[in-house]
């Protein structure tokens, strides 16, 4: 059998190089709190995070940065040198980082608008399956926060943000099923963690603060049980893991990961999600919540399975996409990546 490690990871975080309020090393400090494995610093049209990157202690810091042509299409670019003007259209940034086989994924591409936040909605306007989108942010923590923020709930919710969450949109997830039939279009969730000091009918609160962030939509990667222990070949590691969707998503507010098992196996193998299984193998998915929960169970993109018990057995018999989610007492928990069932 294949043996895998899983990492815990925050990935879309803005410091005061764009518009997040923490230095790097609080950011750091916050996310050793909250026991990250790596976090991912992708600030607004910068790289100065990448000046930073490295290990402290058991987290990995690696350095991004988040582009947009002046406030739509925003995109996390995991491994680009260069910082692409704003004044690019999407067509000519995609066709580019699509030629020098860079790696771009859609941000909070269905963020809708918030009166009550004051801001316009920064959604994509582009839903082509082109070759320079690799994947999709389909869970925006902050982008979701402020669209459920009003003026009655507005203490909650800066309280207990996690509460107010019902998950990814509905568009965004049949985007997401619709290119999986066409490629492998791995999906992760972002925290877009900011912790903007604000003043909210008159009274100051830290919004969203970083630690709070970290403990909520979280990435979860599979990594090699074997991997050199140093920077460099984590980094390579967890950016490989990403851009296969050898992930999941999990909002560790809701539940903690250590009631959650789960595995793809045959007799011979285990399989991370973001593999691709040959159906001769009779490749069986196998759940466990560890508490009460509502599983379902989707192959291209359409349920096939539900269940409300604490385990839950597929034995998968014909060739498709195949992936999960869980909700806990009708709160978002956890969305798995695709394991891709193919004919021999």
């Amino acid at each position: 059998m294949n043996k895998y490690k899983i990492l815990k990871g925050g990935i879309h975080i803005h410091s005061k190089f764009s518009d997040g309020s923490g230095t790097i090393e609080e950011i750091v400090a916050e996310a050793q709190r909250a026991n990250l494995d790596f976090i991912i610093i992708s600030d607004h049209h910068n790289h100065e995070s990448k000046k930073f990157e490295g290990r402290y202690g058991n987290l990995n810091l690696i350095g991004a940065y988040e582009w947009d042509d002046s406030k739509k299409n925003h995109s996390l670019m995991f491994n680009s040198e260069i910082i692409y003007p704003q004044n690019w259209s999407i067509q000519k940034l995609l066709d580019t980082v699509n030629q020098k086989k860079e790696s771009l994924f859609m941000a909070h591409p269905s963020d809708k608008y918030k009166p009550f936040w004051g801001k316009d909605p920064y959604p994509w306007n582009y839903w082509e399956n082109h070759p320079g989108i690799n994947g999709i942010e389909i869970w925006n923590f902050f982008s979701e926060w402020r669209e459920k923020v009003n003026e009655k709930n507005y203490l909650e919710t800066i309280q207990n943000p996690s509460q107010f969450l019902t998950g990814p949109h509905q568009e965004t997830i049949d985007f997401w099923d619709k290119v999986n039939l066409e490629r492998a279009f791995p999906a992760i969730g972002g925290l877009d963690a900011h912790a903007f000091n604000r003043k909210v009918m008159d009274q100051d609160f830290v919004i969203l603060p970083y630690y709070e962030s970290f403990c909520a939509v979280q990435t979860h990667v599979f990594l090699p049980e074997e991997i050199e222990n140093n920077f460099e070949s984590y980094k390579a590691a967890i950016l490989n893991a990403i851009m296969k969707g050898n992930s999941f998503i999990i909002n560790q507010a809701i539940a903690d990961i250590g009631n959650l098992h789960f595995s793809c196996t045959s007799d011979n193998e285990s399989y991370m999600p973001g593999s691709k299984i040959e159906l001769k193998e009779n490749p069986v998915l196998k759940i466990d919540t560890g508490i009460k929960a509502s599983v379902d169970i989707f192959r291209n993109g359409s349920k096939i399975e539900s269940s409300l018990d604490f385990q839950m057995k597929l034995s998968i018999k014909e060739s498709g996409n195949y992936r999960f989610q869980i909700f806990v007492e009708g709160k978002p928990w956890v969305f798995s990546n695709n394991y891709y069932v193919v004919e021999d």
